[in-house]
C-alpha cells in the first residue's frame, strides 16, 4: 500500500480561488506526489487570512494537525511554507509537532527532512526568509493604502454605511437606500425623536442591510451622525505591532444629501444635546425625587423666587402644557398648585422620623446592623445604582418593543412574519433581564442596604431630628421614603401619602414567637392648607 502525501492548500483572499492559484498548488503537490510514489491526498482550506490569527482557527488544517499527532502523517506538502502560518510563534509551534511527528515537508522549492540536521537549518533558513518577505509585503501593501487614502482613490475597507455602495473601490451613492437617508435627517429635522423615526422605517418596510425590517435606534443614530453624509470619511492608521495610532486620514467622499439640510440637522442635534444634558443645581433639595403630584403623577420641582423671598415645590404640567399646546403629550390642567419648600421639607421630615421611632423592624435593623453585615455601603450602593440604571434602561427599551410588536401584529402583513417572530425572541429576552435584576433589587434593598448604612451613620433617632441642612437629611431619607404623593383635598388642605421602602407603619412585637410583625408600606396625612401654603414669602410691614 502507497504512502500518503497530504497535500495542504490555502489562498489569502477570495479572489486568487476564482483563479488558478488553488489548482496550481493542487497541481504541484499531485506531481509531486507521482515523482516520489505517494498517493496525493488534498486538504484544501480555501480563503483564509494567516497574517494575524491562531492557525488552528482554519478548520482543514485543525484537521491535518490531528492526523499528524496520532502519526497518520508522513510526508506532507505545501506550496511555500507560509501556506501554513506567517507569524512567527505560530510557525514556529507547527514546525515543533512536523519535527517532533517526523514528517517529511514537500514545498514547491524543494524537500525538508527533518531526521537531517541540514535540512531543518535549511527549513529554518527559509521560513525565516518568508516571514521577512510577508512582513515586508505587507508593508508595502499598508503604505499603498495609505497613499491611495490621502488621494481620495478608495474606500478604506469594510461594509459602505447605508445609502452607498462600492464601485471601483470607490464609495458611490446607492440610490434606494440613499433617498431613505435623505428621508431619515429631514424627519429628524420635523423634530421626530429617533424612536419616531424607527417606527417610520418599519412602516415603510425599509430593510435594514441585514434585510430585517426592524431598524435599531443604534443604527439611526450611526446615520445622523455619520460622517459620509457630510462629504469624508476617516481611516486611523495605527502602528502593526503597538497598535498605536499614527495618522488619522480625511478623505472626501460623495454624499446623497444636500449640504444645507446636513447643516440644519447639525444644528438640531446639537440643539437636542444641550437639552438632553441636566442642568446641575448648587443647592440641594429635599424632596426634589420625592415629591409627587398625585393628580399627574409628576414630580414636583423646586422654584426659587429670590427678590420675593419664596421657595415652593410646584407640579410643572400646566407649565409645561404651554409648549405641548396641540400635541398629542398636552396633559389635563393640573389643580394642585404649590407648597412651601421649607415648610414641607420640615413636615416631611419630622414625620418620617416619627415613624421609624415608633417602628419594631426599624429597631431590629439597628441592632442586626451592630452584629453586621462585612459588605460596605460604598459596595453595596454602587451595585445597586448600576442595576437600577440597567434596569430603567432595559423597562424603556422593553416599552418600546411592545409597541412596535403591536403595530407589526396589528397591520396584518405577511411579509411582516418574520420580524414578529424576531420581535418577540427579542421581548422575551429583556423581559428576562428584567425579571432578573427586579429580584436582585428586591432582595438587596429590602434585606440588606439598610445594614451597612444603619453601621455607617451610626445614629439614634434624637441624633436625626437635629439635622437641620438637606444635605445631612437626604443619604438618610434616601434609604426608607420611596416617595410622597401630594394631592388636593379642598382649597385649605393637602393629602400627603408616604411611601417607605420598608414595612414601618404601625409595626408591632410579638413576644411569644420574639419576632417583628410588619406593617404597612404606606400611611397618609392630612394637613393644614396654611402650613403648606406656597404663598409664604417675606413678612409685610406693619402700617403705623
Amino acid at each position: 500500500m502507497k504512502e500518503k502525501l497530504y497535500i495542504y492548500t490555502r489562498v489569502s483572499q477570495a479572489i486568487q480561488e476564482d483563479g488558478t492559484s488553488l489548482e496550481e498548488q493542487a497541481k504541484i503537490g499531485k506531481l509531486v506526489a507521482a515523482q516520489n510514489d505517494l498517493e496525493p491526498v488534498i486538504y484544501n482550506e480555501g480563503s483564509h487570512t494567516s497574517s494575524q490569527e491562531d492557525p488552528f482557527l482554519r478548520p482543514r488544517l485543525r484537521e491535518l494537525f490531528i492526523e499528524v499527532e496520532e502519526g497518520k502523517v508522513q510526508n506532507l506538502f505545501v506550496w511555500q511554507l507560509d501556506r501554513l502560518a506567517r507569524d512567527g510563534i505560530a510557525k514556529a509551534h507547527l514546525t515543533i509537532r512536523l519535527m517532533k511527528a517526523n514528517v517529511r515537508v514537500f514545498t514547491s522549492m524543494g524537500q525538508y527532512d527533518f531526521t537531517n540536521p541540514q535540512d531543518v537549518l535549511m527549513f529554518e533558513v527559509v521560513s525565516a526568509t518568508a516571514t521577512f518577505e510577508n512582513k515586508l509585503r505587507a508593508m508595502r501593501t499598508r503604505v499603498g493604502k495609505l497613499t491611495k487614502l490621502r488621494a481620495g482613490e478608495i474606500w478604506k475597507g469594510g461594509d459602505p454605511p447605508y445609502g452607498y455602495r462600492i464601485e471601483n473601490k470607490q464609495l458611490v451613492v446607492n440610490p434606494q437606500e440613499g433617498k431613505w437617508v435623505e428621508r431619515i435627517f429631514q424627519e429628524y429635522l420635523k423634530g421626530n425623536s429617533v424612536e419616531e423615526i424607527r417606527w417610520t422605517l418599519t412602516t415603510n418596510k425599509v430593510k435594514t442591510r441585514r434585510g430585517n425590517t426592524i431598524w435599531s435606534g443604534a443604527s439611526i443614530n450611526a446615520i445622523l451622525h455619520g460622517n459620509a453624509y457630510r462629504g469624508f470619511f476617516t481611516y486611523t492608521d495605527r502602528d502593526p505591532s503597538t497598535k498605536e495610532v499614527i495618522e488619522v486620514i480625511k478623505v472626501p467622499c460623495c454624499s446623497p444629501l444636500k449640504p444645507d439640510l446636513v447643516v440644519e440637522v447639525d444644528k438640531a442635534l446639537e440643539r437636542r444635546q444641550r437639552k438632553s444634558t441636566p442642568r446641575k443645581d448648587s443647592k440641594v433639595r429635599l424632596l426634589r425625587d420625592f415629591l409627587v403630584c398625585e393628580q399627574c403623577n409628576q414630580l414636583m420641582s423646586p422654584r426659587v423666587y429670590e427678590k420675593k423671598h419664596i421657595q415652593i415645590y410646584y407640579c410643572p404640567t400646566n407649565e409645561r402644557n404651554y409648549r405641548r399646546k396641540g400635541m398629542a403629550t398636552q396633559r389635563p390642567k393640573c389643580s394642585l398648585g404649590s407648597v412651601n419648600l421649607k415648610e414641607t421639607d420640615n413636615f416631611v421630615w419630622t414625620t418620617f422620623l416619627d415613624v421609624l421611632e415608633k417602628s419594631h423592624h426599624f429597631k431590629a435593623l439597628v441592632k442586626n446592623a451592630v452584629l453586621g453585615d462585612q459588605r460596605t455601603y460604598e459596595q453595596q450602593k454602587e451595585e445597586i445604582t448600576t442595576t437600577k440604571k440597567r434596569l430603567g434602561r432595559n423597562q424603556s427599551k422593553l416599552k418600546n418593543e411592545r409597541a412596535l410588536l403591536k403595530m407589526l401584529t396589528d397591520a396584518k402583513d405577511p411579509e411582516h412574519k418574520t420580524a414578529i417572530f424576531r420581535q418577540k425572541t427579542k421581548i422575551a429576552e429583556l423581559q428576562e433581564l428584567v425579571t432578573q435584576d427586579q429580584l436582585f433589587l428586591a432582595h438587596n434593598e429590602q434585606d440588606k442596604v439598610w445594614v451597612d448604612w444603619v453601621r455607617q451613620f451610626g445614629q439614634q433617632i434624637e441624633d436625626y431630628r437635629s439635622l437641620e441642612d438637606s444635605e445631612t437629611r437626604l443619604p438618610i431619607l434616601q434609604k426608607f421614603l420611596r416617595k410622597v404623593e401630594v394631592r388636593k383635598i379642598d382649597p385649605q388642605n393637602r393629602g400627603l401619602r408616604f411611601y417607605f421602602n420598608f414595612p414601618f407603619v404601625e409595626d408591632s412585637y410579638s413576644k411569644d414567637s420574639g419576632e417583628v410583625i410588619s406593617g404597612s408600606y404606606e400611611k397618609e396625612y392630612e394637613v393644614d392648607g396654611n402650613s403648606l401654603s406656597g404663598k409664604v414669602g417675606r413678612p409685610k410691614k406693619q402700617k403705623p
